[in-house]
């Protein structure tokens, strides 16, 4: 018997050379799909660089269709006075902030689930949006 795709899990990973490289985070992207017409989609520097990409885009019934709801999130890692942040941006003028390739350890993809995973050197730490 066939497992089912949606039962397989696959595993992407990024090559640990790569996360510390901002244009390459930038230029490699992700997509999820929900099977319903939504999806979530961004840049591995968690910057959206397209206008269609967005962490929850539902597809809406008409007349509005696919409608970026949630384009981005702020997550900083904050123990004491140490901040980290997470989350990407680049600017009009092609600078991009964001301090997620010094601490990226590894970009992989389980099935359809993203996951970042980052090293802090902070004990003590707590996810903040």
């Amino acid at each position: 018997m066939a497992v089912p795709l949606a039962h397989r899990i696959v595993t992407v990973s990024l090559p640990c050379d790569r996360t510390q490289d901002e244009e390459s985070l930038l230029a490699r992207e992700w997509l999820v799909t929900n099977g319903l017409g939504g999806y979530a989609s961004s840049t591995l520097l968690c910057a959206p660089t397209r206008r269609y990409h967005g962490l929850f885009v539902p597809d809406l019934p008409s007349p509005w269709g696919r409608t970026v709801l949630i384009p981005r999130l702020e997550e900083v890692v904050r123990a004491d006075a140490f901040t980290v942040d997470l989350s990407g941006v680049e600017f009009e003028d092609g600078r991009v902030d964001g301090e997620l390739p010094a601490v990226l350890q590894e970009f992989v993809r389980h099935g359809l689930t993203p996951v970042w995973r980052s090293r802090v050197a902070v004990a003590g730490w707590r996810n903040a949006c």
